[in-house]
């Protein structure tokens, strides 16, 4: 009797860790929403992410400026980026 109930305690724990994971999976992380919008954002403009400055980036992010406007001030701002060829 006590190994079924330890089973079956058991079982119920592995259904609630299973469900809190997939809790975590689904959350969207802010940032990470943040931050596809803002790339989308600056392919509008024809801008590359290797030619921002993922500081100035953020900054804009943690001062709660929208990805839109953040990636149109990023353009704006931003001096192009250009590479030499060897």
């Amino acid at each position: 009797m006590q190994d079924v109930m330890t089973t079956h305690h058991m079982e119920d724990f592995m259904k609630d860790e299973q469900g809190d994971y997939m809790k975590e999976q689904k959350e969207e992380k802010p940032l990470n929403v943040w931050f596809e919008k803002f790339l989308m954002g600056i392919k509008e403009f024809d801008v590359e992410y290797s030619s921002v400055n993922p500081l100035d980036m953020l900054e804009l992010y943690y001062e709660g400026i929208p990805a839109d406007d953040a990636a149109s001030r990023i353009v704006k701002t931003s001096k192009k980026v250009y590479y030499e060829k060897v």
